[in-house]
C-alpha cells in the first residue's frame, strides 16, 4: 500500500534532482529584459516558474491519488494518470 508522502519531501527531491543550476528554472529566474513584466530582471527562489508550477501541480495530482480518504474519491475519479505524468487533458 502506497502512503502519501509530505509535500515537502516531494518538492525537496525535485529541486534535488534538477541540481543547483538548472533548479533556477523552476522559479522566477529572469535577466534584465528576459521578460516584460520584469523589466530589470528577477531573482526569486520562493515563487515557481510555469515550469515549477506545473512540477509541483504533478507532485500533488500523485499525492492525492495515493490518499485513502473517501473525501478524495471523487476527486481521484477526475485525475487521470495519464494526465499527471504528460501533463495534458482528455
Amino acid at each position: 500500500m502506497n502512503k502519501p508522502k509530505k509535500l515537502e519531501f516531494h518538492t525537496e527531491m525535485l529541486e534535488i534532482a534538477y541540481g543547483p543550476e538548472k533548479s533556477k528554472e523552476l522559479h522566477l529566474h529572469f535577466k534584465p529584459g528576459e521578460v516584460a513584466y520584469y523589466p530589470e530582471g528577477k531573482t526569486d527562489n520562493t515563487h515557481y516558474s510555469l515550469l515549477g508550477a506545473t512540477e509541483v501541480s504533478k507532485l500533488v495530482a500523485t499525492q492525492i491519488r495515493l490518499l485513502e480518504s473517501p473525501l478524495c474519491e471523487n476527486l481521484k475519479k477526475v485525475i487521470k494518470i495519464d494526465d499527471i505524468t504528460t501533463g495534458s487533458k482528455k
